[in-house]
């Protein structure tokens, strides 16, 4: 099944993450991702549901099957991540490039643990996402403070502008942004985070393999996609292979290193390795 990819990358994972509230059995239920779709979407959504799970016919539709099973995979296990910090006496949450993160909404840990939520993206994305919040609670939250800056602009600290404590305990998760980052960018983060929290920062972030960057025949489908997001003006331009990020970020003081490839989460959720390892890897670490 050929997707009608939404026009932007943040609405693309969400309609991932939508297309499996339509399953019998969702693997990661969601009742607030359609909150961000029209009703025409919603119906596009619903009919691409019923073929996404069908064998790949071609490279393209593989990839389109891969990348729907990492973007839920990776949310899950992050999830986990999030709640066994919270357990552990995290109270603050950092989400860089939070698109249409939903877990705020979903997670019954933030209520109950009084988490203070800071997302930050870019104006376009942080505007719309208000504008969906306030019509759909009337008001923001008081402990969810969207965040309006372009990483790009290397000015990180405007975080604490909007009452982040960069000094009690926390956790960052950075999903599905480095991708679309220049180099530079992504280790101003990585040495932003280390040097400026309290030790113990627990961080989880994903990046994709240098063969995602460029045309090739080890991914299948690769060529369409680059194209769709060059189109989209979000082209890729980040990746790492996964060795080189473990020693760049022990290089930087990390420790409590875990690299997860997307048939590791399969395994880890009793289901048979079918992705590969050459697209994607999971980082979590720790200040």
């Amino acid at each position: 099944m050929l997707f009608q990819w939404p026009n932007s990358t943040n609405k693309g994972n969400a309609f991932l993450k939508l297309l499996d509230q339509f399953q019998p059995r969702p693997f990661l239920p969601d009742e607030y991702v359609s909150w961000f779709f029209t009703d025409t979407e919603m119906q596009s959504a619903q009919t691409s549901a019923h073929h996404v799970l069908n064998t790949p016919a071609n490279d393209r539709e593989r990839h389109e099957l891969n990348s729907y099973w990492w973007v839920l995979l990776r949310e899950r296990y992050v999830d986990e991540v999030l709640c066994a910090a919270v357990q552990s006496g995290v109270r603050q949450l950092l989400l860089l490039g939070a698109g249409l993160d939903t877990r705020f909404l979903r997670l019954p840990e933030f209520s109950l643990h009084h988490i203070d939520t800071y997302e930050l993206d870019l104006p376009q994305t942080i505007s719309f996402k208000r504008g969906i919040l306030n019509a759909k609670l009337g008001s923001l939250p008081s402990q969810l403070r969207l965040i309006a800056s372009d990483l790009n602009e290397k000015n990180l600290k405007v975080i604490c502008d909007h009452g982040f404590n960069p000094h009690i305990p926390s956790i960052c998760i950075w999903q599905g942004v480095t991708y679309y980052l220049p180099e530079s960018t992504v280790l101003y983060v990585l040495k932003f985070l280390k040097s400026e929290f309290a030790p113990g920062l627990i961080l989880s972030f994903d990046c994709p393999s240098p063969l995602m960057t460029y045309p090739n025949d080890e991914v299948p489908g690769i060529r369409d996609t680059i194209r769709l997001h060059e189109e989209l003006g979000e082209p890729f331009l980040f990746g790492m292979d996964a060795s080189e990020m473990k020693g760049l970020l022990t290089r930087y003081g990390y420790r409590m290193l875990e690299i997860w490839y997307p048939d590791d989460l399969e395994a880890y959720y009793h289901r048979p390795r079918t992705l590969p390892r050459n697209m994607w890897y999971l980082v979590t670490a720790k200040t």
